[in-house]
């Protein structure tokens, strides 16, 4: 039989035990976060960029038309 005391003891190291990996856990999650976050920027940052080229080629389509009608 284990004395209150001892009992008293893993319970607390139990528990100090599950909070560092819940500790851990979280530590990970927040790096997989900021890491979706990163990849966002970088491809809503392609998107601006490929859609500004495509206004620009629609721009000029439009204008050679224009041109070659006349």
């Amino acid at each position: 039989m284990i004395a209150p005391t001892d009992a008293k003891a893993m319970h607390r190291e139990d528990i100090a035990h599950a909070s560092e990996e819940r500790q851990a856990l979280m530590a990970k999650q927040t790096a997989m976060l900021v890491d979706l976050v990163n990849q966002n920027t970088q491809l809503t940052e392609t998107i601006k960029a490929l859609t500004e080229r495509v206004e620009a080629l629609t721009t000029e389509l439009h204008r050679r038309l224009i041109d070659a009608a006349t």
